[in-house]
């Protein structure tokens, strides 16, 4: 918990924003340079605010290739800090309570169109530190995965260890990573569990297709994050999980003994059905923000997941 900087509030924020003239940390009323009168804020500059540009003619104008020009257009893409998205009214934004629980603020008119049972299930939310959040939503995930994978995939109950082992790695992989890559960025980040995932990942778990997302790295301030930032956040994850996959499947494939084979043809399922769900371009999704910065990584993404998915099953993981 961290006291708002701002003179006379009293609130204190779980995850405070951080200002990037003054370096001070404010709660979410007072996030903003001019709500805290921050004394650099002549530094800042809208970008919805466009000023006056001297133009000059050089002496002889070389004309750009095809090439150049889709280098420049896309340098203009990734210094875009600012997207039309975060101005939009009914656009999600988060906060914490004097407890520190996280939840989506909403305005009226969303509030409004929502449906009062899938507003009530659709929000994030946090038992405490981000720690016990990580481990409940990676206990769901056990308890979805590990009895029922087994079950189907006839493994010996002797492997359960192993298999919790295997998913306790994927998992992690999958969330720190991108922790680390924006912390790298300048971005705070926070795993929190969501109310209609974790009752989504526990239905699925009689089933051999699930739906395995109890929760998800939340950045408050992903509005102000360029789209090759956002991209490389999200897909660092994806790709070491990638990493995974693929040696398991050529594990599976490869070896003689069938019951450590049908082990490692097990982890590749998993790595599968997790991305799969990550990979879906919904609204906040992982998916989405990596198709949003390059169409042609999204799609090698998904291939290589569906890849995977598909040789998990040919191989033989589903023993019935």
């Amino acid at each position: 918990m961290a006291k708002c900087d701002f003179t006379d509030c009293e609130k204190t924020e779980m995850l405070p924003f951080k200002c990037k003239y003054c370096n001070k940390s404010f709660c979410v009323v007072h996030r903003l340079p001019e709500n805290h009168n921050c004394a650099y804020l002549h530094l800042g500059k809208s970008p919805l605010v466009e000023t006056k540009k001297t133009t000059f003619i050089p002496e002889e104008e070389k004309p750009m290739t095809r090439k150049e020009k889709r280098k420049v257009k896309r340098k203009k893409q990734d210094e875009a800090v600012y997207e039309a998205e975060y101005f939009e009214p009914d656009y999600h934004y988060y906060s914490t309570d004097e407890k520190g629980q996280v939840f989506t603020t909403k305005s009226s008119q969303r509030k409004y169109q929502d449906r009062m049972f899938f507003s009530m299930l659709g929000d994030y939310f946090s038992v405490g530190k981000e720690i016990f959040d990580f481990l409940i939503g990676l206990l769901i995930v056990v308890i979805s995965f590990s009895f029922t994978s087994i079950w189907m995939t006839r493994l010996p109950w002797s492997y359960f260890g192993f298999v919790v082992a295997v998913i306790m790695l994927i998992y992690t992989t999958l969330i720190y990573p991108q922790k680390l890559v924006a912390k790298k960025f300048g971005y705070q980040s926070r795993y929190v569990l969501s109310k209609i995932g974790m009752i989504l990942t526990l239905l699925t778990s009689i089933s051999p297709f699930k739906i395995l997302n109890p929760g998800m790295l939340l950045i408050p301030d992903v509005a102000f994050m360029g789209k090759k930032e956002k991209g490389l956040t999200y897909s660092t994850g994806i790709i070491l999980n990638l990493l995974y996959g693929s040696t398991f499947i050529l594990l599976g494939w490869l070896l003689t003994n069938q019951t450590i084979a049908l082990f490692f043809t097990n982890g590749a399922f998993l790595v599968s059905q997790l991305l799969i769900f990550s990979l879906i371009p919904i609204r906040m999704s992982a998916g989405r923000q990596i198709l949003r910065w390059h169409w042609t990584i999204y799609t090698i993404l998904a291939l290589f997941t569906i890849a995977l998915f598909v040789g998990s099953i040919l191989l033989g993981v589903l023993s019935f």
